[in-house]
């Protein structure tokens, strides 16, 4: 009986390790062990270092028509092989704690994303 009271406290530490990580929304920021919903996965941003760098949900792509478009009113966009979200037009109102960014693209287009 005494080496089943050590026993316990020991399985139950364990089981509490193999408990799953945080699951975070689309295009939300996330930590690598994250989990993301609806199909995307925690990927390091593609973005120039001035305005985002770190992970968030997202999927990889090769075309606008490869991103998830999970939010009304936002539109997804690739860029630079990654999807993201545009800003409202707004600027301000950036889902998910997210902000508005705004940088020169790799065609020299002016490009306002919401990042974390």
């Amino acid at each position: 009986m005494s080496c089943l009271k050590l026993l316990l406290p020991m399985l139950a530490l364990t089981l509490a390790g193999c408990a799953s990580s945080q699951v975070d929304a689309p295009y939300e920021a996330c930590a690598q062990n994250d989990g993301c919903s609806n199909g995307t996965g925690c990927i390091a941003s593609t973005l120039p270092v001035a305005t985002f760098q770190g992970f968030f949900c997202s999927t990889p792509c090769n075309s606008d028509n490869d991103c998830l478009q999970d939010l009304t009113n936002f539109a997804a966009i690739c860029v630079n092989a990654a999807c993201y979200i545009q800003c409202p037009a707004s600027g301000n109102n950036c889902p998910y704690g997210t902000a508005c960014v705004s940088f020169v693209d790799q065609d020299n287009f002016e490009t306002d994303l919401c990042t974390p």
